[in-house]
Order: C-alpha cells, then sequence, then structure tokens
C-alpha cells in the first residue's frame, strides 16, 4: 500500500485512489540506463509504501516528483486459471529527470533495499 502526504498536508492512499489517476509516465534516467515511471503530478511532501510488515518513505523537497510501483508474477496454469504474487514495491524520487532515491520493499527476502545518489 502507498500513501502520500501533499503539501497542504492532505493525504491521499491507495485504497481510495487509483495512481494512475494522479500520475503520468515519463522517461528517466535509473543508474546506468533509461526507465519509464508514472510520477505524481500533484505536489507531495512525503511518500510512504507499506507491505506485509515493512514499511518505507521518502521525504520529497520542491524540486523532485515521486513514482511508485508493485513489481509481481502471474503463474498462468494450463490456461484456465491465473495465480498473481506480489514480489515487492517500489518508492522512488526523480529530479532533472533522474532518479535520484530509490527504495524497494522486497516483500521474498522480507527487506528493505535502495539506493541514494
Amino acid at each position: 500500500m502507498w500513501k502520500i502526504i501533499l503539501n497542504d498536508n492532505k493525504e491521499i492512499s491507495e485504497q481510495e485512489t487509483e495512481w494512475s489517476s494522479i500520475s503520468t509516465p515519463i522517461e528517466v534516467k535509473y543508474l546506468d540506463r533509461k526507465k519509464m515511471v508514472h510520477i505524481c503530478t500533484l505536489p507531495v511532501k512525503n511518500i510512504k509504501c507499506i507491505l506485509e510488515n515493512l514499511e518505507t518513505e521518502i521525504e520529497v523537497t520542491e524540486d523532485c516528483f515521486v513514482y511508485q510501483a508493485t513489481r509481481g508474477e502471474a503463474l498462468i496454469i494450463k490456461d484456465i486459471s491465473r495465480k498473481d504474487r506480489v514480489l515487492g514495491k517500489i518508492i522512488g524520487l526523480v529530479r532533472n529527470n533522474e532518479v535520484v532515491e530509490e527504495k524497494y520493499i522486497n516483500a521474498i527476502e522480507q527487506k528493505i533495499e535502495g539506493f541514494k545518489l
């Protein structure tokens, strides 16, 4: 689950809002390559991510944008059924079209990973 706190202290969470309704896709520099992320179009001062018993957050400065994503997999069983599994959740910070911080909640190994430039 993600939750953002806007600059005016209003809270918006995954339970009440689809990320796609408050974000726009952009291509960003991610370490030594490019990737697409969906940055929030609202003025965010904090983003928090919770998955199972793990929780992480990022404070957002005025010159940055945030994104979030879910890493998952789908298992197709004999073309009859599908089983989805969440492998983790990602939150990140973008400045000048470059990811400057990212945190990943790894649900499989039950740990938080990431980097900050």
